[in-house]
């Protein structure tokens, strides 16, 4: 009878120390791009869009995202281990004439705790951005902490008009 006591308050006990945290759901930290037009309405780009992302720690590229069309807003994941991100963004029209501007991201990052048992997460916050002026006129930080917030727009691109 003692040997069932001693196993059922061990099992007791282990039960009643493991975790009851919850990790959160929306783990993952998106940077959310809106394009604009020059009267700072929200507009669908008419061109198909790719974004690459150049990597300066190894020296290669990733896509982000490749052909979309009538993109207003996208969301793209931001690096842990570089201090800026350089994004080229390239628009094919429909005759195959491209166009690519380059848009550098500058940002601290802030790792976020939230338990061991919980996968790392880090926010950022944009400190800079600049670009180049092909076919975009301007980008503006929107809003500057980067989180897993998915109705925040961080960063407006005011698209060039045709003159």
């Amino acid at each position: 009878m003692r040997k069932v006591i001693v196993i059922c308050l061990s099992m007791l006990a282990f039960m009643i120390s493991c975790t009851s945290i919850d990790c959160s759901m929306n783990s993952t930290v998106l940077c959310a791009y809106r394009f604009m037009n020059a009267q700072g309405d929200s507009v669908a780009l008419s061109d198909t869009l790719s974004v690459i992302s150049s990597r300066s720690i190894d020296g290669n590229d990733t896509v982000l995202v490749n052909r979309m069309t009538k993109v207003c807003t996208m969301r793209l994941p931001m690096s842990y281990a570089q201090d800026a991100d350089e994004l080229r963004l390239v628009v094919t029209n429909s005759y195959g004439e491209q166009m690519s501007d380059y848009v550098v991201v500058s940002k601290t990052d802030e790792p976020l705790f939230e338990s061991v048992d919980c996968a790392p997460r880090y926010n950022h916050t944009i400190s800079d951005i600049s670009t180049t002026r092909n076919f975009i006129d301007s980008v503006v930080v929107n809003n500057k902490k980067v989180t897993n917030d998915p109705t925040t727009i961080n960063v407006l691109i005011y698209l060039r008009t045709s003159d």
